[in-house]
């Protein structure tokens, strides 16, 4: 079991949040929304080993999870685009798992600290 400041980082999500903010926790939605779209995406391009797909959809993740301090995200998305780049996808599909866990996880917490 990971612990939470390995699936989030606090003062990054409170931060692009403006400590929950309504406001902010809309955007925050927005990115619980798209991001499992975006992770099928990653999976279907690891899955056909397509290292440019993978590698880029990889990226995005990244960037998106880094955002909103999901480490536990962006930290295997990290892995994942390396992994992806040097035809990897044995490594790049196990990260994979972590990740997606990683993200249920994260947005658990979220919604202790800010009940909707």
């Amino acid at each position: 079991m990971s612990s939470e400041s390995e699936i989030i980082n606090w003062e990054q999500f409170d931060s692009i949040t403006d400590n929950g903010a309504p406001d902010f926790m809309d955007i925050y939605q927005d990115f619980l929304t798209a991001t499992p779209e975006l992770f099928d995406s990653l999976k279907t391009a690891l899955l056909s080993q397509d290292p440019k797909a993978s590698a880029s959809f990889a990226h995005q993740l990244k960037g998106s999870a880094a955002n909103f301090g999901f480490v536990g995200v962006s930290e295997g998305a990290a892995i994942m685009e390396e992994a992806a780049r040097v035809g990897d996808f044995s490594r790049a599909i196990s990260v994979f798992e972590q990740a997606w866990a990683a993200f249920g996880t994260g947005g658990e917490l979220v919604a202790v600290k800010y009940p909707a």
